[in-house]
């Protein structure tokens, strides 16, 4: 199995994200790459798609979802799948 961003997760990221104050740096540059981060996560879903050969990654099991197949709990990285 393999795992990319996309879209509908760097969309909840940013929600996420405290462009006011904590994150506002951070939220900033990605706000102006975003065009770019989108046209590259595009074209990683279609070569994934290309080279699957039947095989799921994780942009199929999570396109169309904006949860994070990743979590933080007690402090340690689970998985939500």
């Amino acid at each position: 199995m393999w795992y990319y961003s996309t879209l509908p997760q760097m969309q909840e990221l940013l929600h996420c994200l405290d462009g006011d104050k904590y994150e506002r740096d951070l939220v900033l540059v990605i706000g102006e790459m975003r065009d770019e981060i989108d046209r590259q996560m595009q074209i990683t879903e279609q070569l994934t798609k290309a080279v699957q050969a039947g095989r799921k990654s994780v942009i199929d099991v999570l396109n169309g979802s904006s949860r994070f197949p990743f979590a933080l709990r007690n402090n340690k990285i689970v998985t939500t799948l």
